[in-house]
């Protein structure tokens, strides 16, 4: 059984679907989805517990009323929202008997079995994650680290995707402390949700191959065929989201390919694609291009 967790508004519904589409389409085991939910309505919770029963994932929603978390900052709202704050309570809003869950970012594709990251031996490890991007770019890299305080040897993890050894956090932190934790680095925080699991959570991490498991879609044309082939996990983090059809990233169409296997229409985001890509190989257009969405080349 694989229990995956997942908090999302209004505005990731459809990601979300594709997501788990995506997820289902290589499982081997049974899903269960714990939902988080604080601004869903009655009606799209249904429709979204419907559209898992096509596919025999069985949803079971948690209630989340006012919290600690009401209070802690977005940052940008833009790219962030309060649902984000929910996965850091995880262990204790899961029932006791629940002691390992996967918390999965509505942004992602799925792209084979991974099951073997589910089940790996976590030992005392509180959570398994990859690194995140800004680790792995050795420009970036310790920036992170030094603005939280942390120590200089630890390696910045990703929190769109954790596995959690629930037993284990619940054993080694309780609640306050996590609150007193939040509190204390409020003032730091850039990105919210992820500082404070790498401040809580430092020398207790089981790190997994990014390539394989949490693979920033930036990183994608840095890769061979054969590591793209690998891509189990495809995050599309950042603002350029791929259902952003002026400005969103889909390197190898894994988004839309889902749309079409769930049997929605793409033709017109695929030619829009298209044209984009090709305009971007052009000379002065590819460098106006580039210079107005501030994306390096």
């Amino acid at each position: 059984m694989m229990n995956i967790v997942v908090s999302l508004n209004s505005k990731y519904i459809n990601a979300a679907k594709s997501m788990l589409f995506s997820l289902q389409k290589y499982a081997t085991e049974p899903i269960t989805v714990w939902l988080l939910n604080h601004s869903l309505g009655n009606r799209e919770v249904q429709r979204l517990k419907s559209f898992l029963k096509n596919y025999n994932i069985d949803l079971i929603v948690i209630p989340i009323g006012p919290s600690f978390f009401d209070d802690m900052p977005l940052v940008s709202e833009n790219l962030f929202s309060i649902e984000m704050y929910y996965r850091i309570f995880i262990p204790w809003l899961l029932p006791e008997m629940v002691d390992r869950a996967l918390w999965l970012d509505s942004d992602i594709i799925i792209s084979g079995d991974i099951a073997q990251f589910y089940n790996l031996d976590l030992n005392e490890h509180c959570i398994a994650a990859c690194e995140d991007g800004r680790y792995i770019n050795t420009r970036t890299r310790g920036q992170d680290n030094d603005r939280l305080g942390l120590e200089s040897n630890h390696r910045y993890f990703n929190s769109g995707v954790l596995l959690m050894n629930l037993d284990l956090i619940r054993r080694s932190f309780s609640q306050e402390e996590v609150c007193t934790l939040a509190g204390r680095v409020r003032e730091k925080l850039v990105y919210p949700d992820q500082d404070i699991l790498n401040c809580l959570y430092q020398n207790r991490v089981m790190y997994a191959d990014y390539h394989l498991y949490n693979c920033g879609v930036d990183r994608v044309h840095l890769l061979t065929d054969e590591e793209k082939s690998n891509i189990r996990i495809l995050h599309y983090y950042g603002l350029n989201k791929p259902w952003d059809l002026l400005h969103g990233n889909d390197p190898e169409n894994r988004y839309w390919k889902i749309q079409r296997e769930m049997g929605n229409i793409t033709i017109i985001p695929h030619i829009i694609f298209f044209l984009r890509s090709k305009l971007r190989q052009i000379g002065w257009i590819r460098k106006v291009y580039y210079s107005m969405t501030g994306i390096r080349q």
